[in-house]
């Protein structure tokens, strides 16, 4: 390309090959890590380079292309899902400026907020005597307009174009009335409002950040798993502590993270009452908090993987919760005593695989590690009975190493269209937990 224009992907192309050239290591995981991450950098630049992405509030779109197919490549090497590469890169780049505050270049301090937007004048007619833009009103509305400025406060600047544009700017107190003038006046647009960096805050705020996503669990193992992706992660006692202690120990991790809106991803289900409990002791404080509703671990790391500290809150949480409620979710147990369920009756030791919180099949002790597979094997059959790109497994504390690379092999060979990845969940009460997205 002779004259390539900036702002298209053959800017993102370039940060990316600048990002790999840059990485010291010579590893393939290494490069293509830096890679994406400065793809995405320049991704992010593109709306400054082209006036047109500006004008749309977007980016470039093949640049987009380009980021997502590194993302993909990092996934492959790194043998993670893509979703939580693409989520863990965005929150490595800095969200875009979105300062309310600006420097005061004109003006007295006893005005704390500057008001600015363009004005169009709606069937007016210019006063060949006067020279000036007359309506059904009266004559000059545009003097009107800058009297009325004046009025609410200083640093009043009204300039048109001369085809019936103004630019209209305001240093005053009273934001609601130096718009309503110009309502008044034609048809304001790209209204632009912002708080004067040196004015007193009427009310000093006690929280220190905008949002927070704290992830109650168990165990370590499964904290170990999440601390890294931009959440509060508090590692709660066993089954064993009672439910105020929880309650009161998820509170205080909610309070200190300051944050004005906080979102709860209990870890397991029986953790949910617990938050519950927290977020309307928080919420009466004077928090914003919002319980995602999440059953199992598995729906955890889905929610966490679409987290975007970027998207505005309410929009935050709606996606981590419609991300929970598609996971599917399975487990594979041992019963520790007799019992009755869906499908027939439950000796000691018997192995059960449940699907979505119900007993869907019954594999006879002992529960070695064919038993343990098959019944994992039957429960990942009906989670993929409905579709399914991705299957996750915990694998817990007493689960034999050699389960998941048997329950892996099985499903790339029944399922090739299938990813798997495992971790080390450390739950004490399944042996197996199943995610299927």
């Amino acid at each position: 390309m002779t004259d390539p224009v900036p702002g298209t992907m053959i800017t993102v192309a370039e940060g990316a090959a600048a990002a790999a050239r840059a990485e010291p290591s010579d590893e393939l995981a290494a490069v293509a890590t830096a890679a994406a991450a400065g793809a995405l950098a320049a991704l992010e630049q593109t709306p400054r380079q082209l006036s047109v992405l500006a004008a749309a509030g977007v980016v470039d779109a093949g640049g987009r292309g380009v980021v997502v197919m590194l993302d993909a490549l990092v996934a492959v090497v790194t043998e993670q899902p893509a979703a939580l590469v693409a989520a863990a890169r965005a929150r490595e780049v800095p969200a875009p400026e979105t300062s309310m505050f600006t420097a005061r270049e004109s003006g007295s301090d006893q005005f704390a907020y500057e008001v600015m937007y363009l004005l169009d004048t709606i069937d007016r007619e210019i006063d060949k005597e006067t020279d000036k833009e007359t309506d059904k009103d009266g004559p000059d509305p545009i003097g009107r307009l800058r009297d009325r400025l004046d009025g609410l406060g200083d640093s009043v600047s009204v300039v048109g174009d001369g085809a019936g544009l103004w630019t209209v700017h305001v240093h005053c107190n009273d934001v609601g009335a130096a718009i309503e003038v110009g309502v008044e006046t034609g048809r304001p647009h790209q209204i632009r409002v912002a708080r004067f960096a040196d004015a007193p805050s009427a009310e000093a705020s006690r929280f220190a950040r905008d949002r927070a996503v704290v992830v109650p669990v168990r165990s370590t193992e499964l904290a170990d798993l999440l601390v890294g992706e931009g959440v509060v992660v508090v590692t709660l006692a066993g089954e064993e502590a009672g439910e105020g202690e929880t309650a009161f120990r998820l509170l205080e991790v909610i309070t200190a993270t300051g944050a004005a809106h906080v979102s709860v991803l209990p870890g397991d289900a029986g953790l949910v009452e617990a938050a519950d409990e927290a977020s309307i002791r928080a919420v009466a404080a004077g928090q914003d908090v919002v319980v995602v509703p999440c059953a199992s671990p598995v729906q955890v790391l889905a929610a966490v993987a679409v987290h975007d500290p970027r998207r505005r809150a309410g929009d935050d949480v709606v996606a981590m919760a419609e991300a929970a409620a598609a996971t599917r979710r399975g487990e594979v147990v041992v019963s520790a005593e007799e019992a009755m369920t869906w499908v027939g009756t439950c000796a000691a030791g018997d192995v059960l695989g449940l699907a979505d919180g119900e007993v869907v099949l019954i594999e006879p002790g002992p529960a070695d590690v064919a038993a343990l597979d098959r019944a994992a094997c039957g429960v990942v059959e009906r989670l993929l009975g409905t579709g399914g790109e991705l299957v996750t497994v915990l694998l817990g504390a007493d689960a034999p190493e050699e389960l998941a690379g048997e329950l892996t092999d099985y499903l790339r060979r029944e399922h090739p269209e299938t990813e798997v990845v495992a971790y080390h969940g450390g739950q004490s009460h399944a042996v197996l937990m199943l995610g299927v997205e």
